[in-house]
């Protein structure tokens, strides 16, 4: 907002998010107006049915009507007869509810083919180094997508054995990219990456999946068979010692799936768990 106001724009925004929400209205509603105008329709058609029913049964026990099976209709045989009424429409509201899903699943459809047509970035076979010492190995590389220019152009790396190597740039730079290219994610657009497949990697991502449930939990996905001992020692290494120090539950703290906490923490409390839940960089190691 302060931008579109330094430079004079609020009202043209004002004005493109009112359309935007205005179209937004009308699907909406187009969508809307056809699911209870056919789920209207269908039920004001099955009440006029068994009002028609039930006028039937209870002027023919009342004998102010004699045609059809109404001589022979009990009291018994018209409640059943009145009962059974409804369950004839239900074919028809079975259609009309497997017509409203195939229309959500049709619209589900067009953004799971969009996805499934796009080209793979994986790339299909490992090239192994020429170096025998050499884990990984990037000759002539550019990394480029569709919707933007190339991120980057060529980048020739060699990483040894035991290398420690940082990655550094301005944000929007590809670190992240050329950390997703070198950990075999993605295949460069031009250029060659040769890795060693054997090599065991470790990946830890800037966006990490936290899944809900306790502290304990989450590092039990990585170490089942670990006790408490070996778990809280392992947030000690990590640096989070302080953290998990100022949880009342401690390991059975619950962590929400975005990494909430139930409870008011405290300072230390939020600049250690930044440190657990918001890495300031990917990277990976092998």
């Amino acid at each position: 907002m302060t931008t579109l106001q330094l430079f004079g724009h609020t009202r043209a925004a004002q004005q493109d998010v009112w359309y935007a929400t205005d179209h937004y209205r009308r699907l909406s509603m187009r969508t809307l107006r056809l699911a209870f105008l056919s789920s209207a329709v269908l039920e004001f058609f099955a009440s006029v049915a068994i009002a028609v029913v039930a006028m039937y049964v209870g002027f023919g026990l009342l004998g102010y009507i004699d045609y059809g099976p109404s001589p022979a209709l009990t009291l018994f045989s018209g409640l059943a007869v009145l009962l059974l009424a409804p369950e004839f429409f239900q074919p028809l509201r079975t259609l009309s509810q497997h017509y409203h899903d195939r229309a959500a699943a049709l619209g589900a459809a067009e953004s799971v083919v969009t996805i499934l047509n796009e080209p793979s970035r994986v790339p299909s076979s490992p090239v192994f180094p020429l170096s025998s010492e050499a884990l990984i190995e990037l000759e002539g590389v550019a990394i480029r997508y569709a919707e933007r220019a190339a991120v980057l152009s060529d980048v020739n790396v060699s990483v040894l054995a035991g290398d420690v190597v940082v990655i550094a740039g301005e944000s929007g730079s590809g670190k992240s990219s050329l950390l997703a290219l070198m950990a075999g994610f993605m295949a460069p657009s031009r250029g060659e990456c040769r890795f060693d497949a054997e090599a065991p990697v470790a990946w830890l991502d800037q966006a990490p999946c936290i899944l809900q449930g306790s502290l304990a939990d989450n590092l039990r996905i990585a170490a089942p068979n670990s006790d408490d001992t070996a778990l809280t020692s392992a947030l000690k290494q990590a640096g989070l010692g302080e953290l998990l120090a100022s949880l009342p539950q401690g390991l059975e703290t619950t962590i929400g799936e975005r990494g909430g906490w139930p409870f008011r923490w405290s300072s230390s409390a939020v600049s250690a768990s930044a440190r657990l839940f918001k890495p300031s960089t990917a990277c990976f190691a092998r």
